[in-house]
């Protein structure tokens, strides 16, 4: 009895609070909260000229215990739990703006001043989990953006190249390329083919334990990347895979052909270890390749560098690239590309894969990446720096 009476007094106080919440006063003083996100905003801006002070304390000290405790907790479930809650509070937030809209618009006239203080009341709290969702970014992931230059680490000089030394470097990568692909497994067709991916997965792991003993920018314990639940919506977002700072989870694209699986797993894994430019990124994935005896991954690596390369000596001079593809590419690599190139085709003229690469071109623009996803071709200054500093570059 006791219990029950309980019940029914606390009824009367969960409608007096809720009253209480559905006023415009009360709406107004939550609005205080929403400066989470220009702080959100601003505060890693105030880092942008600290980049020795960010590189030695944030990134070397701070961001690896943050990615490692996350990642050893999300490494333990099989999907991308990042993503799924991402994804699974969107779905839950456009679903409860839409009811909230319908009953504002079309429920009783008595109702309808209470339905307008839940609609925005849903908004604000909206937008107060997006600056927290912000200052997040930031504090999990985002500050690494003003970290030291990854060329003034690896002492690495970033300059104009010739179309002869971009030839040189091509033909560095075809030869070798080359040479690997007699050492690859093929299916039916001729096309490479990776085999296992989970053990290939564990491999690129091995691979960064090497590199991290002769770098400890790379010397954090690093998990296998998980093979993307949603890869055919990556596809049609144009997208290889992705690295959720929230949970420390890399997350690659499966539907994607065997040839990039790894090169872009190796990408985003080097987001893990806090590169944030795609430059960065792409051209550690590339240095991987020195760090492995598999040679599916170091196929995958040096064919992933070798197309960013040849695309830019394409555009630089048409002759030397057509020589180039005529007397190195073999038959085999052309038949990966031309798989590739099938792939890419197939979703041309989806309108997600539009709006992909505008969300993700905006992203990189603020995040101070200027080129926005041109950015990804930058790897080749990187690759041509390193093989200019090892002597191996000729003019």
């Amino acid at each position: 009895m006791a219990r029950k009476q309980e019940q029914k007094d606390n009824k009367p106080r969960k409608k007096s609070r809720e009253r209480d919440r559905l006023t415009a006063k009360y709406q107004l003083l939550r609005l205080f909260w929403l400066l989470l996100i220009p702080l959100g905003f601003l505060w890693p801006r105030l880092a942008g000229g600290s980049a020795e002070g960010v590189e030695n304390i944030y990134s070397g000290k701070i961001y690896p215990v943050i990615s490692r405790s996350l990642a050893f907790v999300s490494s333990s479930i099989p999907i991308s739990i990042g993503l799924a809650i991402v994804l699974g509070l969107t779905a839950v937030f456009l679903l409860t703006v839409v009811v909230r809209l319908f009953r504002m618009i079309f429920g009783k006239l008595i109702n309808r001043r209470r339905n307008r203080i839940r609609f925005y009341s849903i908004l604000i709290s909206f937008g107060i989990f997006f600056g927290v969702l912000v200052n997040l970014f930031y504090a999990f992931w985002g500050m690494n953006t003003f970290r030291r230059p990854l060329s003034d680490t690896l002492c690495l000089d970033i300059r104009q190249y010739s179309a002869e030394e971009l030839a040189s470097a091509c033909r560095i990568l075809a030869c070798r390329a080359a040479e690997l692909r007699e050492n690859v497994n093929e299916d039916e067709n001729g096309v490479y083919d990776l085999g296992s991916i989970e053990d290939e997965l564990d491999e690129v792991c091995n691979a960064y334990a090497l590199l991290g003993e002769e770098h400890k920018e790379f010397s954090n314990k690093v998990y296998p990347a998980k093979p993307g639940k949603l890869s055919a919506l990556f596809s049609k977002l144009n997208m290889a895979g992705i690295y959720v700072p929230f949970t420390a989870e890399i997350s690659i694209n499966v539907d994607q052909p065997d040839l990039y699986i790894l090169a872009g797993a190796a990408h985003e894994t080097a987001h893990y270890f806090g590169f944030v430019p795609e430059a960065e990124a792409g051209f550690i994935a590339f240095m991987l390749a020195d760090y492995t005896d598999d040679p599916a991954l170091e196929y995958s690596l040096i064919m992933n560098a070798l197309v960013y390369c040849g695309n830019a000596l394409c555009a630089k001079s048409p002759a030397l690239y057509g020589e180039l593809r005529a007397t190195v590419y073999t038959e085999g690599m052309l038949r990966d590309l031309g798989s590739y190139r099938e792939y890419i085709a197939s979703y041309e003229d989806d309108p997600a894969g539009d709006i992909g690469e505008m969300i993700n071109d905006t992203y990189l623009k603020y995040s101070g990446q200027s080129e926005g996803v041109q950015s990804y071709g930058l790897m080749v200054d990187y690759i041509l720096a390193y093989y200019d500093a090892v002597g191996l570059l000729a003019s």
